[in-house]
């Protein structure tokens, strides 16, 4: 039994807590000492709010290492399986809540399994989409691997269909559709997730449709890599389960699969949401792989007879088995379940029958859920049960004692008028986040509260008796709410998530009126998207004026990665192109001017005359551009030198890509190369097409003499079935069905051909054969299926050095590009390979400083993106006045980030300067908070502490029930709740005497996100706030007055301004 002293120790040691905090909750709570059981102590705590049930769980039974992982407090665990552990969990200083993922150890076990990971989680942070779950971080801590994620609200859908059984028709279809929208767009962006199955599509309260575990698939299960053996697979749940969405060609490598086989997981996803199972069901690991290559695709309409042909037609070729046979394109499948939709809800009578969204299918989950629960109280179904989908509390954004308090005063009061004022105060909180949002007016606000008339019904339909009171469309709260949630997406320039969720919820509820607002709405949406990327373009090309190329390209950035509006992304796609012709050029044209500068007579070297000035020089640039100045001579050496090879061997390369290895050998014997290390290389390929001759002969000779016993099948070729009956050195002939003959050209045979017609000539036991044979399938283009001869080869004691040399260097001409194209991840991914290829070590000692010099260029383009997201953020608080928060984030770029054109670029707006001269004489950040986690617990205790320039937060949405008094000894102090938060600042007691709730004696004073209600007494009209102040973000129900100016921003007061010197109002945003 843990007694309360251990449990205290656990505690300390567990890292949630300072020991400050500790030492005030136990002088607190605990002043006659602690309990003498942890248990109770840890009851205690949890009561208090101080712990969560799963922390004091972890606690009681020693668990104190992993509650805390970089930033991150855990605060409960959400599910477990063979892709790790999932967590909730709060940023410590955002206190944002996100999900939190540990990667097993097992699929982290090498450096190599690391770097991949993290070069995954890049890419997939990269995509922002509606319908995929957003990649926030990723760390290490004790040596677990985190990934940081958004946090849904919500069950996946492999969940669902175990507890409620298979889908409806139009629910499967929306969800395999906001599926494949996500998809698309992750694979427009190089992405394919590789492990599409309703276990990792999420759908939340709303019934939008998130995709987890983007580009994970291939850290967790690579079998060629592992070595992994059937039996071990099979005794492995996780694999198995991917396996029954597995396409054929992934089983045989995941590496070398595009966005097609997502497309058959996809497939078979949507068999598995309208049937209840996977559409191979097997019992072994082989059965099902094999039955996914060759039994017959099942059909859904025999599955399920209310499927239409339409939707079983486009799943048939989803499931296709040969990829070229599918859906090409993500978006084609996205065009197919659109008409499949249409097609199934043409069927659906006006009003009754179908319900036409998951939403409204998860209502009904919902009603089902809370019908069988009726019995228990709120309290125990927090405890005993986890939150299932649909059955969310429809209250946001105050605590449950919150709310009680309010309740409890409501039900005392009498009915006069200002009851009814704080009543609609009170309506205010839940549906606040539209209230505030930006285009609004006060007036036009009011409107938006009171119920919309429906059209008078015909007389046909009237009824005898009492008129029903005329209510609002049944789709209008979900409009609201829609609304708040687009206002953030605008404020972060999402314009496509913005017409997503506008577009999602027509589709929801398919109504007349609802189209023509959301038509409405879309069309302010893209306007506003226009004029952004207008903005943003004048901005580029004045800076591509001033040649400042980095610059242009960071200010389309958000035009690619953010706004989310393919033809925008398009446009600004094509004034990149400028951007990097125009840098060329300029590059090519300084180091023409560079060669044309010969060092006079008498001038001593480079280096040795001005070594201070050129020092002196390279501090003044951004470090990304003394790195590419560093390696432009080198990079334009190499690439003389590629394009001398390229060109002199052009004709014979051509040659071998149609088969004629005897015609590319005979022109090979004519090239001669003059560079000595280029002359090298050409001698071991000329090697190389003499075994190219010799294998197609050896082939021909297969061929010819295997008397048609040889199928068309056994070699891979494409077309028709039949038997291959001859060869020769232009064509093979095959005999059909029907005594017909088919020739095939040699370079037309089929991308499978390079593979089985090196099975077909190769002796496994000869060595040398095993040299030729990666050699042949590398000139066909199969250099992946061609490293494991090298390997085998090289095991058996031939020296492969030169070969898979040769063979590597379209590594090196992929990342000499990419660098070129400043396509920086992707160059980064060409040098991980360069430099973990072992033949190549030769080459790298030679080429070391060139190496180096791109491993400048890369580290530096990095700061330089990181150094961007941490400009754009300020920027973003900086807008927004949140002064305090833009600090920090400046310090960081002067401290951090000094070498980074963001802090050289003057010319953009605004310039880093502005934001540093805007916080430097800000004062402190004083925190109060109700839960004693703040610096203070009271408003009024915080502003006594305050001095010139603090700001005052308030870091919850509670209720504080004190009057607060600024006074004239406090200049310039800001009282403000903080980002989405809204604390109310209530009179003590209702009818109670109250002068002044909040009294502002002190200069520039600015109160900004309060709720502030003083309830007054019975027949007075009470005063909220008294004195000059500026005003921003408030509700208030109470007067102002006796101030000789207010300034009033996006402000609600209802009440009266009255004894005021000046106002200036700024319209509601």
């Amino acid at each position: 039994m843990v007694t309360g002293e251990q449990f205290w120790q656990s505690l300390q040691a567990s890292g949630l807590f300072s020991s400050e905090d500790l030492e005030r909750y136990r002088n607190r709570w605990f002043k006659e000492g602690l309990p003498d059981s942890g248990e109770e102590l840890a009851r205690e705590l949890v009561r208090h709010g101080v712990l969560t049930s799963f922390q004091a769980g972890c606690l009681l039974r020693g668990k104190t290492k992993f509650l805390v992982l970089g930033e991150y407090e855990i605060l409960d665990q959400l599910g477990k399986g063979g892709m790790g552990v999932v967590f909730k969990a709060r940023h410590r200083r955002m206190e944002r809540v996100v999900a939190l993922k540990t990667l097993p150890p097992q699929a982290m076990k090498d450096p190599e399994s690391v770097q991949r990971f993290y070069r995954e989680v890049k890419a997939a942070a990269r995509l922002s989409h509606p319908n995929i779950v957003t990649a926030y971080d990723a760390g290490e801590q004790h040596g677990i691997h985190y990934l940081v994620m958004e946090y849904v609200d919500g069950q996946d859908l492999a969940s669902l269909v175990k507890e409620h059984g298979p889908m409806p028709l139009e629910e499967a279809l929306e969800c395999v559709l906001q599926a494949a929208r996500g998809l698309a767009y992750a694979h427009s962006q190089g992405v394919i997730h590789r492990d599409i199955k309703p276990s990792n599509l999420l759908v939340d309260r709303s019934g939008v449709v998130k995709i987890l575990d983007m580009g994970l698939a291939r850290l967790m299960f690579d079998p060629a890599k592992d070595g992994v053996t059937g039996d071990q697979l099979t005794a492995t749940g996780q694999v198995m389960g991917t396996c029954d969405y597995m396409a054929p060609e992934q089983a045989v490598s995941t590496h070398r699969v595009d966005g097609r086989a997502d497309i058959y997981s996809l497939g078979c996803t949507l068999y598995r949401l309208l049937t209840g199972e996977p559409p191979y069901p097997r019992q072994t690991l082989m059965e099902v792989l094999v039955a996914h290559r060759e039994a017959p695709i099942p059909s859904l309409s025999k599955a399920r007879p209310d499927v239409p042909v339409e939707v079983d037609m486009v799943f048939q070729r989803m499931m296709a088995k040969r990829p070229e046979d599918r859906y090409q394109r993500m978006e084609e499948v996205i065009e197919a379940l659109e008409h499949c939709l249409a097609v199934c809800r043409a069927g659906v009578p006006a009003g009754g029958g179908g319900e036409l969204s998951i939403s409204a299918w998860l209502a009904r989950l919902s009603q089902r859920q809370e019908g069988a629960a009726e019995d228990e109280t709120a309290v125990g179904m927090a405890e005993a049960t986890p939150r299932k989908v649909g059955s969310w509390p429809r209250m946001r954004g105050i605590s449950a004692q919150s709310a009680r308090k309010w309740q409890d005063w409501l039900s005392s009061q009498s009915l006069f008028i200002w009851g009814g004022v704080v009543v609609g105060c009170l309506i205010l909180l839940g549906i606040l986040a539209v209230v505030l949002r930006p285009g609004r007016s006060s007036g036009t606000s009011g409107e938006a509260r009171r119920p919309v008339a429906r059209p008078a019904a015909r007389s046909s339909e009237r009824v005898a008796g009492p008129q029903p009171q005329p209510t609002l469309p049944v789709w209008q709260e979900e409009l609201e709410k829609v609304e708040g949630e687009v206002q953030g997406y605008l404020a972060g320039q999402e314009y496509g998530r913005a017409l997503a969720a506008y577009q999602q919820l027509a589709d929801r509820y398919q109504d007349l009126e609802l189209a023509q607002v959301v038509q409405e709405r879309k069309a302010k949406v893209e306007e506003a998207a226009s004029q952004a990327v207008q903005a943003a373009e004048e901005q580029a090309r004045q800076l591509l004026a001033e040649k400042k190329f980095v610059g242009a390209r960071v200010v389309l950035l958000p035009v690619m990665e953010r706004f989310g509006i393919p033809a925008l992304a398009e446009k600004a796609q094509g004034l990149l192109k400028e951007i990097e012709a125009a840098e060329k050029a300029t590059d090519e044209m300084a180091q023409a001017s560079a060669s044309k500068e010969p060092a006079s007579p008498g001038q001593m070297p480079a280096g040795e005359s001005k070594p201070q000035e050129t020092a002196s020089a390279g501090r003044e640039r951004p470090a990304i551009e003394m790195a590419w100045e560093k390696v432009a001579g080198l990079l334009r050496e190499w690439e003389d030198r590629e394009a001398e090879f390229t060109r002199a061997t052009a004709g014979v390369e051509e040659k071998v890509r149609q088969w004629d290895f005897a015609g590319a050998l005979a022109e090979a014997e004519k090239i001669q190369l003059s560079d000595p290390a280029l002359a090298v290389r050409w001698e071991v390929r000329r090697e190389e097409l003499s075994w190219l001759v010799e294998w197609k002969g050896r082939i021909m000779e297969k061929i010819n003499g295997s008397s048609g016993r040889l199928r068309k099948s056994d070699l891979g070729l494409r077309g028709l079935g039949g038997e291959v009956v001859a060869a020769d050195e232009e064509k093979i002939t095959c005999r059909l069905l029907g005594e017909k003959t088919e020739t095939l050209a040699w370079q037309e045979l089929g991308s499978q051909a390079p593979r089985k017609l090196a099975s077909l000539v190769l002796d496994p036991a000869r060595p040398e054969d095993l040299l030729k044979a990666a050699v042949f399938l590398v000139s066909m283009g199969e250099s992946g299926e061609a490293t494991r001869y090298f390997v085998e080869a090289e095991k058996k004691g031939l020296s492969v050095r030169k070969h898979l040399e040769l063979a590597s260097y379209p590594l090196l001409r992929d990342l000499v590009e990419q660098l070129r194209k400043k396509e920086y991840p992707a160059a980064r991914l060409a040098l991980d390979r360069l430099e973990k290829e072992p033949a190549l070590a030769e080459w790298r000692s030679q080429h070391q400083e060139l190496l180096q010099g791109i491993e400048a260029v890369l580290a530096a383009a990095q700061r330089e993106a990181e150094a961007e997201k941490l400009y754009a953020e300020a920027v973003k608080l900086y807008k927004e006045q949140e002064l305090h928060d833009v600090k920090p984030l400046v310090e960081q770029l002067r401290t951090q980030y000094a070498d980074t054109t963001v802090v050289f670029d003057t010319a953009r707006q605004p310039p880093l300067s502005e934001l540093e001269k805007a916080t430097a004489n800000l004062g402190r950040r004083i925190t109060v908070r109700q839960d004693g986690k703040g610096d203070f617990r009271t408003i009024q205790a915080a502003i006594d502490a305050a001095q010139t320039g603090d700001l005052v937060e308030i870091q919850d949405s509670g209720i504080y029930s004190e009057a607060v008094k600024i006074p004239n000894t406090k200049s310039n102090i800001t009282l403000a709740g903080r980002k989405k938060c809204w604390p109310l600042l209530l009179s003590m007691e209702p009818n109670s005497v109250v002068g002044n709730l909040l009294t502002i004696e002190g200069p520039d004073v600015t109160i900004r996100r309060l709720l502030v209600v003083n309830r007054g007494a019975s027949g007075r009209t009470p005063c909220a706030i008294k004195g000059s102040c500026k005003l921003e973000n408030l509700v208030v129900v109470g007067s102002i007055r006796d101030g000789d100016w207010v300034v009033l921003n996006s402000c609600l007061i209802i009440g009266d301004i009255g004894s005021i010197g000046a106002i200036l109002k700024i319209p509601f945003w």
